[in-house]
This record gives C-alpha cells, structure tokens and sequence, in this order.
C-alpha cells in the first residue's frame, strides 16, 4: 500500500478546505512576478496591453505603456504604520519596477477617477470587510488568508484594467499612484485634487471618447441637485439601464446563488470522497495480493476524486465566481456614468423650461407696457380736454379771479388725483421700472439661450462620450465572458482526465484479481 493510503488511513479525512488553501507563512511570502502572473491568469487573459503612445507625461506613464506590461500584485505584507496600527500593504510590480499600496488608497484611486472621468467606467475593487466578518473573527478579519488572496487578485485587475484602458492610463493621478518615490496622502492634498468638485456635474466633465478635452470655463449654468424623471428621455440610454440592471439581476439572482450551490457540493462532495477514500485503504489492509492491490487502487481512484472535486470547487470560485461576481460590481460605475448623462439631459431640460418661462414673463411684461402705453395716451387725451373746457369756461361765465381758480383746482384736481393714482401704482417712474423690468428679462433670455446651448453641446458630448465608453465595455465583456466560458470547460475537462485516469489504474488492477473457473 502506498504512503498517501496509509497516511490517509491512519489520519482520517481531510477537509477540503485544507487540501487547497494557502497556508498563513505562504500568505506573507513574496512571490515572483511569474508565479504571480499564473496564479491571476484568469483575470488578464482579456485586458490585452495599454494603448500605444508617443508622447509621455512622465516616466511612470512611459513605464505603464511599454509592450507586454503586465501589473501584477506579487505579495500582501503586514505593515505597522506611525501610530503603532497594522494593516496590509500590496506589493505592486511592473517591469523592475515596485510599489507598495494600502487598500484605502486603491479605494481612494478610484474615487478620484471618477470625480475626474464621469464619463469612464471605473473599474471596481473588492468590498470592504463586513461587520459579520469582523464580528466573526474580530481584530484578524484584516489577515484573512481567502480575504487576502482574493483581493491580490481582484486588486490585480483592476489595476491592469485601468493601465489598458485609453484615457484613464494617461492620467498622471495613476501614474502617481504607481510611482514609489510619491506620497499619496500628499497627492490627495495636492491642488489638483482638492480643487475637483465633490459631484463631478458641477464642472465642465472629461468624455471617456475622443472628445477628451474639456473647455477650460466653469459652467456659470444651474446644477441638478436630484434625479427626476425626464419630460423626454433618450430611448437609448433608457434601454441601455434596463439591460443593465436586467444584466445584474440574472446574475445576482440566478447565476451567481447556482455557482455557490454548486461549489458547496462539490466540497461536501470531496469531505466525502475523502472519507471513503480512507476506509477503501483501511479495507485494503484486511485482504491480501491481488484483491488487496485491486482495493487499494479504488481508494486511490476515490483520494483522486477527492482532491479534483476540492480543485474544482476552488477553481470555480476563482476563475468563474469571482469574475462573475466583479460583473456585478460593474453595474454600479456603470450605472454611475448613465446617472451623470441623465443630470446633463436634467439639466438641459431644465434650462429650456427656463427659458421659457422668461419668455412669456417677457411678453407679459411687454403687454402690460403697452397697455400702460395706452392707458397714459388716455389720461393725456382726458387732461388736454378737460384744460379746453376748462378755458371754454372761463371765458363764457367771465367770473372772478378767485371762482375761477376754485374751478381750476376742482377740474385739475380730480385729473391729477387719477394720474397720481396710476402713477404710485407703476412707481415714482413707472416708464423707466418697465423699460428696467423688460431689459432684465431680456438679459435674462439671452443669457438662458446661450446656456442652453451650451447644455445641449454637453449633453451631445457627454452621450457620444458615454455611448463610446459602453460600446467598449460590451467588447470587453464579450472577451472577458469567451474566457470565463473556456477557463470553465478547462477546468471540467482537467477533472474529468484526473479522474478518467485513476479509474483506468483501478480497472486494471481490477482486471487481475484471478476468477475460479464455473
């Protein structure tokens, strides 16, 4: 009997979980950019290399887009920064080039970029530790070996995503991030930094297309503080968040609980496996030669089982489950981008509905002066009238000085008491308050179209910038998707030899236990 049957018999089962983890030295170890390389295969299959450039902004920038770079995070070290607190430091390598980063400053990466690039799908990085986590395993939830190991490997696409991708690989806030010589608390302080606006709408935005540059002007136009529906909605973009969201619910919903389901079995399957491997060997003591060779290959055909389905079970939450899983993640930038399209279409809609309302407060304002045109045309006429009577008056009735200046005071009076009257209604000058009024409301409109205009060349810029950045996702998705499809059939078929192979071994020794003739 061989020493894995004995071992096996005498130790009893393993669990699966301990045929296919790390160790914890392993954990904290440095490996090679090689090894690293295969060990996160699944993840860069399909990122291919950052775009080609000719003109660099640094020499990170030339680094990141030399041919065949490939980032990849080699090894995650327990640090103990100045205030005596530990936390894991990623080890980033490129070329002969390294870095180490905390995961609070990938976090605050990302959350850069997206301030600076609402048009570009920001990659997504693996969540934070939940609270179950912590209540679970307290003050080491932060050394978790899974934890660990699947965030080198999700942090590693993200990285190679963001170098690959051909606006976000020219922004010198990356090429920062990846520069050993620079301090990112320093960087996040820097100007260029602090001065971005906490929501990026309220700044002139920077297409992920071609379109890259924008004006260099504030917008002095209204902000949407809220999402409201549209009064008329691009059908486009409205079909574009519905696949969307139908994309993530399939997968969350559906997919995803399958995966889990299955990966589960398949390591209760292999505690299994493992437990009746040990009992085949342990039965294989009790009998002898042939028989005994014969019931020892079946243990070891069963150990084979054992081992492939805890290899499988591991693999599929690696290479499919995990990739899967960071689809999911990819519907909140995306839906992220299409939100700051629709503030840009808000905001259009808005400005138009504006526009006219100073519109028809400026016709308003226009009819009530000429009425009040018409109006002091009237009373003018009356008062002229009323002097010609007036001296008519005088001249027939010829009487005294002072009846008449009484009659004077009585006629004039009664006409300057309606004129005063109209007068304090308009103002002290009511012709200069409507000319005043209708020049506003006049400035107003002009400044309204032109901020229309300007909305509305956005807002064709921002959707070219989004369609643009969409339309590469989806390729991305196709290739990521193809190797997702071809990692699982790899993987399939891998058990599916392991275990055809120890099967022939134990049916030839099968085949030699003689048989007593009939």
């Amino acid at each position: 009997m061989t020493d894995t049957a004995r071992n096996r018999g005498d130790a009893g089962p393993l669990g699966p979980l301990e045929a296919t983890d790390p160790s914890a030295e392993d954990l904290f170890r440095t490996t090679s950019t090689a090894e690293a390389s295969d060990h996160i295969e699944p993840y860069l299959g399909s990122l291919g290399s950052a775009p080609s450039k000719s003109v660099y902004c640094c020499s990170l920038d030339r680094a990141i887009h030399a041919p065949g770079i490939i980032l990849v995070i080699t090894a995650a070290n327990k640090t103990v920064d100045a205030n005596g607190s530990t936390f894991i430091a990623y080890c980033i390598r490129f070329g002969n080039l390294e870095v180490r980063r905390r995961y609070s400053e990938f976090a605050s990466l990302r959350k850069i970029l997206g301030r600076m690039y609402p048009t570009a799908v920001i990659p997504p990085i693996p969540e934070k530790h939940s609270l179950a986590d912590y209540a679970a395993k307290q003050s080491r939830a932060k050394e978790d070996i899974r934890i660990i190991e699947r965030r080198k490997r999700m942090l590693t696409s993200f990285l190679n995503r963001l170098v690959t991708h051909p606006i976000l690989s020219t922004e010198h806030a990356l090429h920062q991030f990846l520069n050993v010589d620079e301090d990112w608390s320093a960087v996040l302080k820097s100007e260029a930094i602090t001065s971005l606006p906490k929501r990026p709408i309220q700044r002139p935005p920077r297409p992920a297309g071609s379109d890259a540059h924008a004006p260099d002007r504030e917008y002095t136009i209204p902000v949407p503080r809220g999402i409201a529906k549209l009064k008329h909605p691009d059908p486009i973009f409205d079909e574009l968040d519905a696949k969307t969201d139908e994309f993530a619910k399939h997968l969350q919903q559906h997919i995803d609980p399958n995966q889990r389901r299955i990966s589960r079995r398949l390591y209760e399957l292999a505690a299994d496996n493992a437990e009746l491997g040990a009992l085949y060997n342990g039965f294989s003591l009790t009998e002898t030669d042939d028989l005994a060779l014969a019931i020892e290959k079946v243990g070891q055909a069963i150990d084979m089982a054992y081992l492939s389905d805890g290899m499988l079970a591991t693999n599929m939450e690696n290479e499919v489950g995990e990739r899967l899983h960071e689809y999911v993640q990819f519907t909140t930038p995306i839906k992220a981008v299409l939100k700051y399209r629709h503030q840009r279409h808000q905001q259009l809609e808005f400005l138009k509905a504006q526009l006219e309302k100073a519109r028809t407060q400026l016709a308003t304002l226009l009819r009530a002066d000429e009425e009040a045109r018409r109006l002091s045309e009237a009373i003018a006429q009356q008062e002229a009238l009323a002097a010609q009577q007036q001296q008519q008056q005088q001249q027939q009735q010829r009487q005294t000085a002072l009846d008449a200046a009484e009659h004077a005071t009585v006629g004039g009076g009664l006409f300057s008491l309606i004129s005063d009257t109209f007068h304090g209604l308009l103002d002290v000058d009511p012709e200069a308050t409507r000319r005043s009024n209708i020049g506003k409301t006049q400035q107003l409109i002009a400044m309204l179209e032109d901020c229309v205009e300007m909305a509305g060349n956005e807002l064709v810029r921002t959707s070219a910038a989004v369609q643009q950045e969409l339309e590469r996702c989806q390729q991305r998705k196709l290739r990521d998707f193809r190797d997702i499809m071809i990692s699982y059939a790899r993987m399939q078929a891998k058990w599916c030899r392991k275990n055809l192979t120890a099967w022939e071994e134990a049916r030839q020794a099968i085949d030699q236990i003689p048989t007593p003739l009939p």
